[in-house]
């Protein structure tokens, strides 16, 4: 079960057939809150083994701007972190496929606090398009984010809700690619306090050496 919880999809698993040989990957993005300054971006590398068990490491970096009481000067807040994941993938090619995820991110800054999350997600791979080469993958994604370690939020999952600060996420989009390079626009929403960010995705894939 701890296994199937394990980690971040890294995009090229989506197109990628079950048992191909190891590939590794190199893609970034960047997101900005809706009618906010905020914004925030990553620059990630994965490993892909199987077509179905992924392991990435990530660089964070999230700007926050805001006023303090009584003063016209704008502030911006950074926060930077190391991310840590592993995700494994459930496959069809007759219907939708599915992956469970979670990933852990280390704060730079000793103020903040670290994050451990749990997600779900749902795809659909559309075959390469005949006139345009592009290969299509909307998804739907379901993500838990607890502040906490990620071994103390694990053990004590039944009352993380209670123990720790959390969110409820959801983020839509889709996958575009075309051989090994990938684009993907997407929308991500807070369900607890309605941050929304739209962002862009872009990235590419090889087999390792």
């Amino acid at each position: 079960f701890i296994i199937f919880l394990f980690n971040v999809v890294l995009s090229q698993a989506i197109f990628v057939d079950n048992d191909s040989k190891t590939i590794h990957s190199l893609y970034g993005n960047y997101a900005k809150r809706h009618n906010f300054k905020d914004y925030n971006f990553s620059v990630s590398y994965g490993l892909l083994f199987s077509g179905k068990i992924e392991f990435g490491i990530s660089y964070i970096k999230e700007n926050q701007f805001y006023r303090e009481s009584n003063s016209s000067n704008e502030i911006n807040e950074w926060n930077e972190f190391s991310k840590l994941s592993l995700a494994y993938h459930l496959k069809s090619k007759n219907f939708l496929s599915l992956a469970l995820k979670t990933d852990y991110s280390y704060s730079a800054q000793d103020y903040q606090k670290n994050k451990s999350s749990f997600s779900f997600l749902i795809n659909r791979k559309f075959n390469r398009n005949i006139t345009t080469g592009l290969i299509y993958a909307p998804y739907l994604e379901i993500n838990k984010e607890y502040f906490g370690e990620y071994f103390d939020v694990l053990k004590n999952i039944k009352d993380a809700e209670v123990l720790y600060q959390n969110f409820d996420n959801v983020e839509l989009g889709c996958y575009i690619s075309f051989n090994d390079f990938w684009i993907k626009p997407f929308f991500r929403k807070n369900l607890d306090n309605d941050f929304k960010y739209e962002g862009i995705e872009i990235g590419f894939w090889d087999k390792t050496f």
